[in-house]
């Protein structure tokens, strides 16, 4: 077993950085390679920088630009810092048809929050109150209205104040909740002060269905490859400089929908999910001497590891979200191609 120092040692002279990625540490080649995109059908080394399609008439125009498809771009990741630049390096690309279903969910996080004591939450009711009346004396209106409540001398903190007396009073000589019963004789409530705190934006997550039937022992192969590439850039992988002591993080992959415009944009993700049935009919079904299926259904999941903010939706680059001109077009929408 690999003692911390000889770990240390290895991951100083390794040729490499250590990336944070959502926290975590990952050690991963410095150099990017640059390469040129060359179409292929049938691939075997799964870190190719090169583009395979599905099915291999997919592409009408002969590029990615013009026809209805998704792009999927898998990457080597490293950002030492949020405030560093994305550096990524480039191990190839699949395109396939538009999946069954394509839906942007978009969510932020936030929770309720109420006082424990209503008397409190009168208080610092008055507080926001003397600050937005007079920030220059909000320390002493603060002080006065938490002073109020804690005495009982405001109002607000008095009624607080009084429920909780009473409640206790209640609870001690067996009359249980005696504050909400005399309330109710005259249809009032203790006003709880809920409140909603904005906590934190959300990861988008995506799941992504297709269901491919090959037509001869060329797409069979061509289905497997990527099958088997999502699923290779899933995985994390032992890294040799610490003798198997550290793994390296999983690649990333940045979806694309096309054509761009009126649709939804990505961060750059990791694959939580790839799911491959091979037998989504009602009876497994096979293909001559190949013996491969003849019907695969493919579902992955994605979930993002960058957040998206309001700059992101001001980025003129993002046709996505690049607003409309003032001129006005006619154009003629086809319908998406089927596999």
């Amino acid at each position: 077993m690999a003692t911390l120092t000889t770990i240390l040692s290895a991951i100083e002279t390794a040729s490499g950085v250590i990336e944070l990625v959502g926290g975590g540490a990952a050690l991963v080649t410095a150099a990017a390679e640059a390469s040129t995109l060359a179409f292929t059908t049938n691939a075997t080394d799964y870190n190719a920088s090169q583009t395979t399609l599905y099915p291999t008439d997919l592409l009408r125009s002969g590029s990615t630009d013009n026809d209805f498809c998704m792009k999927f771009d898998f990457y080597q990741y490293q950002r030492p810092t949020i405030f560093d630049n994305v550096f990524t390096k480039p191990l190839g690309t699949i395109v396939l048809p538009l999946p069954t279903n394509i839906v942007d969910h978009q969510s932020i996080g936030y929770q309720d929050s109420d006082p424990t004591n209503p008397a409190l939450g009168a208080a610092l009711d008055g507080m926001v109150g003397s600050y937005r009346n007079n920030q220059s004396n909000f320390m002493y209106g603060a002080l006065k209205e938490l002073g109020a409540a804690i005495y009982g001398l405001g109002a607000a903190g008095a009624v607080g104040a009084a429920s909780n007396i009473t409640n206790t009073l209640g609870t001690s000589v067996g009359l249980g909740n005696a504050a909400n019963r005399i309330f109710q004789t005259a249809g009032l409530a203790v006003n709880p002060y809920l409140t909603v705190l904005f906590s934190a934006p959300t990861f988008k997550r995506h799941t992504f269905v297709w269901k491919f039937m090959p037509n001869n022992l060329q797409e069979s192969n061509t289905i497997k490859y990527i099958i088997n590439k999502f699923k290779y850039h899933q995985l994390p992988d032992t890294n040799k400089a610490t003798a198997g002591s550290l793994l390296q993080y999983p690649d990333v992959v940045r979806p694309t929908i096309i054509p761009q415009g009126y649709v939804y944009s990505f961060k750059h993700c990791v694959i939580q999910g790839a799911v491959a049935n091979y037998a989504p009919g009602t009876t497994p079904s096979f293909v001559g001497s190949s013996n491969a299926p003849s019907a695969i259904e493919f579902t992955i999941q994605l979930l993002e590891i960058e957040y998206f903010l309001k700059k992101d939706m001001l980025d003129p680059a993002d046709l996505n979200f690049k607003p409309p001109t003032n001129e006005t077009t006619t154009t003629a929408i086809s319908p998406a191609s089927g596999s």
